[in-house]
């Protein structure tokens, strides 16, 4: 049987692991299919071995919506002292 299990350092996905012991009133489900596909896996997992930078070299038009985003909504609001304490 495999295992999924994600530890991102190391690079691992899968591990080979003995069948279960099933108890009383158990059932083992065998999967035909699965959700995570492995190109996705590769894909966070070359993300996560960049830096800040390595990321955001990786994803422009990400930065450019946060920049935007900073432009509009955070820097062109006035800064100013509250007299209110």
């Amino acid at each position: 049987m495999r295992q999924l299990i994600q530890i991102l350092e190391m690079g691992k996905y899968g591990n080979d692991v003995p069948r279960p012991i099933l108890g009383r009133g158990m059932i083992l489900v065998k999967n035909y299919y699965s959700l995570i596909s492995p190109g996705q896996r590769e894909v966070l997992y070359e993300l996560h071995k960049k830096g800040l930078m390595g990321k955001a070299k990786a994803r422009p038009q990400q930065v450019k919506q946060v920049l935007i985003f900073l432009k509009q909504q955070v820097l062109s609001k006035p800064i100013g002292l509250s007299s209110k304490a």
